[in-house]
């Protein structure tokens, strides 16, 4: 719809191409753009456009709440921002361009030991984060995390809400919480549930119920018996109580003893990986 169509004025004076659609989300269609003077094109940029309001008023809201949240939520693990248009047509957000997700990983087939290592060194960070801002992602999967230089990104922290909500799931999706399924309940610890439901998916691409389902399918998929601090971890971060899950500075314990441990020996091979039936996008 927007491809190749160059943007209205941004609010610091710039003008975009956007490319090429690269994604969907809640409530957004991504581009793959460049800024109009780079006519080499070697520097990308991401610009989100609203898809979800009826109004122009609506869209351009959406947009300066949208920049307010991605300015006050910057760190090393959330994408930059750059720029945005507030023109009562097409507004847009312009952001620094993350090239792929740890989805895209999973189903190309290139994840490894030290890649899951990096999440769970990085994981407990971001979650902290949040807790110290009083938000909620809501939708922490592995498509909304992206992979750039070693660092985990997480997108769409535009739509981050505080904790206390109840809304009604368009989906019960099993990487969600419990009490979010069942209740539409939004808790301080919605995320952390699915940030250890991520690591099942990073390595086997399923997701089970039951935490003994979980752990056999691992050690089949990779032939090995995981260690103690890894059912740990992952059981304290998907507890279905959601009083009784770990905080952000428990499970970055349980994660640095855990990361030890992977570093000393090599649990899931990267042949095991990359013969992985990729069953679904999470």
């Amino acid at each position: 719809m927007f491809e190749n169509l160059i943007t209205t004025t941004s609010i610091n004076s710039n003008n975009y191409i956007p490319r090429q659609k690269i994604g969907e989300g809640r409530n957004s269609a991504v581009y793959k753009s460049y800024h109009i003077e780079d006519v080499d094109q070697t520097n990308p940029l991401a610009i989100k456009f609203p898809t979800i309001c009826a109004t122009s008023a609506q869209r351009t809201k959406l947009i300066e709440q949208q920049a307010n949240i991605l300015q006050e939520l910057t760190c090393p693990y959330t994408p930059h921002y750059i720029d945005h248009s507030t023109h009562n047509i097409n507004p847009y957000l312009v952001l620094e361009y993350i090239p792929q997700t740890l989805s895209d990983k999973v189903d190309n087939n290139t994840i490894t030991q030290n890649l899951l290592i990096e999440y769970l060194q990085q994981i407990p960070l971001i979650l902290s984060y949040f807790e110290h801002k009083n938000k909620v992602h809501g939708d922490l999967k592995c498509a909304n995390l992206g992979y750039k230089d070693h660092y985990l990104k997480v997108l769409d922290v535009e739509s981050m809400q505080p904790p206390g909500q109840h809304t009604k799931p368009t989906e019960k999706l099993s990487y969600h919480p419990p009490e979010f399924r069942e209740q539409g309940l939004v808790t301080s610890t919605f995320d952390i549930y699915t940030a250890g439901k991520n690591i099942e998916y990073l390595l086997t691409s399923e997701n089970n119920e039951d935490p003994k389902d979980t752990f056999q399918t691992i050690e089949q998929y990779h032939n090995c018996i995981l260690p103690q601090s890894f059912q740990q971890l992952y059981l304290a971060m998907t507890q279905p109580n959601h009083t009784q899950r770990a905080t952000p500075s428990q499970i970055q314990a349980l994660a640095l003893l855990c990361s030890s441990e992977l570093q000393q020996k090599e649990y899931f091979h990267t042949r095991s990986f990359s013969s992985l039936e990729i069953k679904g996008t999470f």
